[in-house]
């Protein structure tokens, strides 16, 4: 059993949570998580096991068995993305899940009005982004956009907004 408090005091330390911080991300108290780093004769449950892999992304086999690589893959950036504004450490995460909330409390009609909003603010930005990145008066010389230029701003255009 000491082996897997091993990988667990890891998991905290890594974290770089407070034990009271670690303990409402796993919904347990900082007194029990004071047990987990000091007690070698504590005993995490299965569930508390569960909790630590989906709140900070650990690999189960890994943490239980110490084989394989500490961290779940994270399977693209966009997972990578939403993962770290999921983060409760996030300073938006509270705001940003009460957004989610209201969102999803919303009638039909209500959603369309605000799913209408954010397309146009995109629009916006990409008429900014254009603006700024793009706009064939900054450069040196005048001319006008090639076939490659033009490709060359929607790349950079689908990396700023995705597709």
């Amino acid at each position: 059993m000491k082996d897997i408090l091993v990988r667990i005091r890891k998991v905290i330390g890594d974290t770089g949570l407070n034990q009271s911080e670690f303990g409402k991300r796993i919904h347990k108290t900082p007194q029990y998580i004071w047990k987990l780093l000091n007690d070698d004769t504590a005993n995490p449950s299965d569930s508390v096991i569960s909790d630590i892999c989906r709140e900070f992304s650990i690999s189960e086999s890994w943490l239980r068995t110490g084989e394989g690589d500490m961290y779940r893959p994270v399977e693209d950036e966009t997972a990578a993305l939403v993962a770290s504004i999921l983060d409760k450490s996030n300073p938006m995460f509270d705001m940003l899940l009460n957004a989610v909330k209201t969102y999803e409390k919303l009638d039909n009609k209500s959603r369309a009005v605000i799913d209408k909003f954010v397309e146009e603010l995109n629009e916006l930005n990409k008429e900014k982004f254009d603006q700024e990145h793009c706009d064939v008066s900054k450069y040196p010389y005048d001319r006008a956009l090639t076939e490659e230029d033009e490709r060359f701003r929607m790349e950079e255009v689908k990396k700023y907004f995705g597709d």
